[in-house]
């Protein structure tokens, strides 16, 4: 009776390579003829089939290829993002374009006043050469400036880093990630400076993790931020987190969220809401 056989090469067959002879239990070596069982597919030393009467999983057939390796799925236990805060880069570029247009007009009024200088006959040459030499240092100094303006704005808008990811079990700050196990809570705080203009007062998350307090500004205030609030009276089924608040909208928001989950969150506000 026929069968297949095959001989084994390390290019094309390392993952037969190593494994057990199902019958003697010796390993498969490169240029060993082995057989494959069509049903289960089994490897065999050519001799050890014949050993076995070239029968197996009670049939005879064998596969007439070498099975492909089996591809392995890593499973990974996906973690769940509850918020997340990304780079600002509309805002990044709308300030690369004006500090761009800064640098075209502070350029063409520098051609200009040069021009005036080259071209006034009733100026003294000394003069001329004054305020052409000032021209130069002129355009350093707005390059130098809109320079530090580009550098500033890249800060503020969190280009080429992660502001804040917020997780069950971990919070990444600024590209550092921190355990909330690390951590003894966190507080949401919502214009309670005693400043009576609080239109540019931002609010903010404050981490405590190891005697140290982690900051960052939120870029969007009630009722646009309703999304973080949510998910913190989430994460306070896993760590402590505070509330402090003198919007009376946002805190109305929050205590419907705490009644709804049943959890122990703690709110607080600056003065009473009458």
């Amino acid at each position: 009776m026929n069968y297949n056989t095959h001989k084994l090469n390390s290019q094309n067959h390392s993952h037969i390579i190593g494994r057990q002879d199902s019958v003697t239990g010796n390993a498969i070596k490169v240029n060993d003829e082995v057989v494959f069982c069509s049903a289960c597919q089994s490897v065999f030393l050519k001799e050890s089939w014949e050993d076995i009467n070239k029968e197996h999983c009670n049939q005879t057939e064998t596969l007439g290829f070498v099975p492909l390796q089996e591809k392995k799925i890593k499973i990974e236990k996906k973690e769940s993002l509850l918020f997340e805060i990304t780079p600002n880069t509309k805002k990044y570029r709308q300030s690369i374009i004006f500090s761009y247009f800064c640098l075209f007009f502070c350029t063409l009024a520098a051609i200009v006043i040069a021009f005036k200088l080259l071209t006034n006959e009733n100026l003294e040459i000394t003069k001329k050469i004054i305020g052409l030499s000032l021209i130069p240092l002129y355009e350093i100094g707005v390059i130098f400036g809109l320079r530090n303006f580009n550098k500033n704005a890249k800060k503020e808008c969190h280009i080429g880093i992660i502001p804040l990811q917020l997780y069950q079990d971990k919070i990444i700050l600024f590209d550092k990630l921190y355990k909330w196990e690390e951590s003894e809570g966190i507080a949401y705080k919502s214009n309670i400076d005693t400043i009576v203009d609080k239109t540019n007062i931002p609010n903010k998350l404050e981490i405590y993790v190891k005697n140290e307090i982690l900051d960052i500004n939120l870029p969007s205030k009630y009722p646009h931020n309703t999304k973080l609030l949510t998910k913190l009276v989430q994460l306070s089924e896993y760590i402590k987190v505070d509330f402090y608040t003198d919007d009376k909208k946002e805190y109305q928001f929050i205590k419907e969220k705490e009644e709804n989950y049943e959890i122990n969150i703690i709110l607080t506000k600056k003065r009473p809401f009458y």
